[in-house]
């Protein structure tokens, strides 16, 4: 009888150690589990933020300083929708040098997601000269119909968070 309860209760002493040994080996694996997944997450946040603060590629620069002055889209605009090879042969020479200076300034790099003050100038200065030359050629009505139409093609890409 004695034997009976001493092995009895070693059984019970195994069977409690053996529970609590497989508890261990599964807490230990779920504290694992949660350090590699801390640290995924941390390593995530990395890289959101340096994407975030990386610098624009020249793609991307002259992307969005096409936008801001479209010299491409105004000359394709006019040459569509106006059959005028006269004005269209003038606004194009009017607008070559504007083009150059748009090139020149797509070749920059920027840190952030604005650009700097000083290219915010030249660029809004470059736009208003290329308004003026469509206006001196074509009219204030033909203006008014490609600023409509660079608004509608340029503001849902505005609206996205893109660099605009």
């Amino acid at each position: 009888m004695q034997r009976t309860k001493l092995l009895a209760l070693l059984l019970a002493i195994l069977t409690f150690d053996l529970a609590f040994a497989a508890s261990l080996h599964a807490s230990g694996k779920a504290g694992r589990d949660r350090l590699e997944m801390h640290k995924k997450r941390w390593e995530y946040e990395q890289v959101q933020e340096e994407q975030k603060n990386r610098e624009w590629t020249a793609p991307e620069v002259e992307i969005n300083v096409q936008a801001r002055v479209p010299v491409v889209d105004t000359i394709g605009y006019l040459a569509m929708n106006y059959d005028e090879p006269e004005r269209l042969n003038r606004i194009i020479a009017q607008l070559r040098p504007i083009a150059k200076q748009v090139r020149e300034l797509s070749g920059g790099e920027f840190r952030g997601e604005t650009f700097p003050a000083d290219v915010e100038v030249q660029l809004d200065k470059l736009r208003r000269q290329m308004m003026a030359d469509v206006t001196t050629i074509y009219g204030s009505r033909v203006t008014q119909q490609l600023e409509a139409f660079l608004k509608q093609k340029y503001d849902s890409l505005a609206d996205d968070g893109s660099f605009f």
